[in-house]
């Protein structure tokens, strides 16, 4: 019964250092999503400033007509580029998103498995306090017998003493008759 409180304790030690395992995995994926943020924001600074470029290019395309023909076309191709630089970090910040509910599944599924482990932990420590008491009984019954055999056994002797003593006695009364 030892070995199975040994080998359920060992089995709850092992249960936790994954949960810290996993938690400590949680805890990077989490550092790694706020550093995505900061380089999407970073991006979002770059785009601005794109944006104020291109504002300053428009106000130089308006004094030159011939070259602002060419220059239209190739801020076409800017503008779709952005549009598309725009639905990237869209689907990112949905990923983002579904990555964090993902996380928030896995925590509260450690949460559910610690505290079932609790509860075992509680149970075994309740099986090990009856343990304890039933040993102290068996230990107190095991030393009330000790006393008790000792006790028929000084009795014993006293018997045997008083019987040699009696056929001793016998032994006189025959041999005065």
């Amino acid at each position: 019964m030892d070995k199975e409180i040994l080998e359920l304790l060992k089995l709850m030690r092992s249960d936790i250092t994954s949960m810290k395992s996993d938690i400590g995995s949680l805890k990077s994926d989490v550092g790694a999503l706020k550093s995505d943020v900061g380089a999407l924001k970073s991006d979002v600074g770059a785009l601005k400033s794109d944006v104020g470029a291109l504002k300053s290019d428009v106000g130089a395309l308006k004094s030159d007509v011939g070259a602002l023909k060419s220059d239209v076309g190739v801020l076409k191709s800017d503008v779709r580029s952005l549009k598309s630089d725009v639905r990237s970090l869209k689907s990112d910040v949905r990923s983002l998103k579904s990555d964090v509910s993902s996380m928030q599944d896995d925590i509260k599924d450690l949460k559910t498995g610690q505290d079932e482990t609790n509860k075992r932990l509680y149970n075994i420590e309740n099986k090990m306090d009856a343990i304890y008491d039933h040993t102290a009984e068996l230990t107190e019954f095991r030393t009330e017998t000790k006393d008790g055999l000792k006790s028929i056994k000084d009795d014993l002797t006293s018997v045997e003493l008083i019987t040699a003593k009696n056929y001793s006695d016998i032994v006189k009364l025959k041999a005065v008759k």
